[in-house]
């Protein structure tokens, strides 16, 4: 909860913009990644140091294989 709150709040993302990201969309090493917002406007959005910190400790808690970034909570995982 705390990193797709963090998530939204630090890229300024839609929720309709969230729920498209996938793992590999991310940039790490820049913070930042490509997402398709109204129209399939391509745009790019940067998220701060502390979003990365609470993605990569979402990202390990998942054990699943689900290219997502947010996935729903019970099995099996679908993107939100």
């Amino acid at each position: 909860e705390k990193s797709i709150t963090e998530f939204i709040y630090s890229t300024g993302c839609r929720l309709s913009e969230v729920v498209s990201v996938n793992i590999s969309n991310i940039d790490w090493s820049e913070q930042s990644l490509i997402v398709f917002g109204k129209g399939r406007k391509e745009r790019k959005v940067y998220f701060s140091p502390k979003c990365k910190i609470l993605l990569k400790k979402y990202l390990e808690t998942r054990h699943d294989d689900c290219p997502a970034l947010f996935v729903t909570i019970r099995c099996p995982y679908h993107r939100i």
